[in-house]
């Protein structure tokens, strides 16, 4: 059988706090997510010249260029105006919000808000990843009471199961689930 290299997925993320820009490359790093870290807009305009990614996370204010710069010249740049962009907010301002998805933002995470965990989960489903879900089954309705049956030697005597759901797509048209029971 043949084995079929592994493609790890590229994530420019530019900030210029290096406190965050680590601690958030560090968690997209052990999901398996090649990251490279620039601390400003012009900085990461230059190296995408001659770089590709699957996906810039961004912030906004920032020397140099702003990530609401950097947005406007990715999206006259005909190679590279179809990168996603996720902007990283510290203040979750409505207006920077708008302003975001008026450039062409896929996303706007707001930084405290949504732990570096969230993010890199966010991150991962967007770009076909991991994505874990918790979810409470209640087994009293549909197939529940058939699910009981075929697993009751690993359920508790209980009508609700708080379950973890993992669901990996790193392959197109491909999934693979993973059920854990919540202890």
């Amino acid at each position: 059988m043949e084995n079929t290299p592994v493609v790890k997925r590229k994530v420019l993320f530019v900030d210029d706090d290096p406190q965050i820009r680590s601690i958030q490359a560090e968690v997209l790093r052990s999901r398996d997510i090649d990251v490279t870290e620039i601390e400003d807009g012009l900085k990461a305009l230059n190296w995408l010249q001659e770089n590709k990614v699957d996906l810039i996370i961004t912030g906004i204010s920032m020397p140099n260029l702003s990530g609401f710069e950097l947005m406007e010249r990715l999206r006259i740049d005909p190679t590279l105006r179809n990168i996603p962009i996720f902007v990283f907010s510290h203040r979750g301002k409505d207006e920077d919000k708008q302003k975001a998805f008026a450039l062409g933002a896929a996303d706007f995470l707001v930084y405290g808000f949504a732990t570096p965990n969230d993010i890199a989960d966010t991150v991962k489903r967007f770009m076909g990843g991991r994505s874990t879900y918790h979810l409470k089954l209640d087994l009293r309705f549909l197939d529940g009471p058939n699910f009981r049956r075929d697993f009751k030697d690993a359920l508790p005597p209980t009508d609700t199961v708080p379950i973890t759901l993992e669901i990996d797509r790193d392959h197109p048209g491909q999934f693979n689930l993973k059920l854990t029971q919540q202890r």
